[in-house]
């Protein structure tokens, strides 16, 4: 199932959406905290818990808004 999600994710997403997405899942990849997140993609880490939020929060309702609703919503 998480090969099928990250194929709708790259799809639908752009890189940093589908990154945070990823890594904060542990879709193909150990799970990581905000801070290591923010780390890894040059976020500024003193907001990174709001930063890495939004930008996940954003990035599950372009792809329900994208795709079928229970395609992601039993996922993410």
């Amino acid at each position: 199932m998480n090969k099928y999600l990250l194929s709708l994710m790259s799809e639908h997403l752009n890189i940093m959406q589908y990154d945070v997405l990823r890594l904060s899942d542990g879709l193909d990849t150990d799970k990581m905290s905000a801070n290591q997140i923010a780390d890894l993609l040059n976020i500024n880490v003193s907001t990174a818990n709001v930063r890495i939020s939004q930008i996940k929060k954003d990035a599950i309702d372009i792809l329900i808004d994208k795709t079928d609703a229970s395609q992601v919503s039993d996922y993410l």
